[in-house]
């Protein structure tokens, strides 16, 4: 999938295809953080089956408004458990398939939104 570039200060994703992203030209071939000043690229999860509660600390610290969830392929959604700390920091999060979450992102950060997609790619 081939995404339009979008003129505003925040970084883009690119494109996508099943598992690899790019964004801002560089590709990535590993699950990601993306936010929209920076790529954080240790994100242990690389597949929706390693997704821990402990791979969601990082993000809560990066305190986002909104984290947009990238499961893959298809959509699937985490136990309750597993977003815990993302729920006590009162941070919203959209769940989907990764392909929806670049979309997303891109959309969101064109419009100055204060978001952090968490992709697994």
């Amino acid at each position: 999938m081939q995404l339009q570039q979008d003129s505003n200060d925040g970084l883009q994703i690119n494109a996508y295809a099943l598992g690899k992203v790019q964004i801002a030209g560089q590709e990535y071939t590993h699950s990601v953080i993306v936010t929209p000043e920076r790529v954080i690229n240790a994100w242990p999860p690389q597949t929706f089956a390693e997704l821990k509660a402990d791979d969601f600390k990082m993000i809560v610290q990066e305190s986002p408004e909104l984290i947009l969830l990238g499961t893959g392929e298809t959509l699937i959604f985490p136990e309750q458990e597993i977003l815990a700390d993302v729920y006590a920091a009162k941070i919203g999060i959209e769940i989907m398939d990764t392909a929806a979450a670049c979309r997303t992102f891109n959309l969101l950060v064109a419009d100055g939104r204060n978001v952090l997609a968490a992709l697994i790619l």
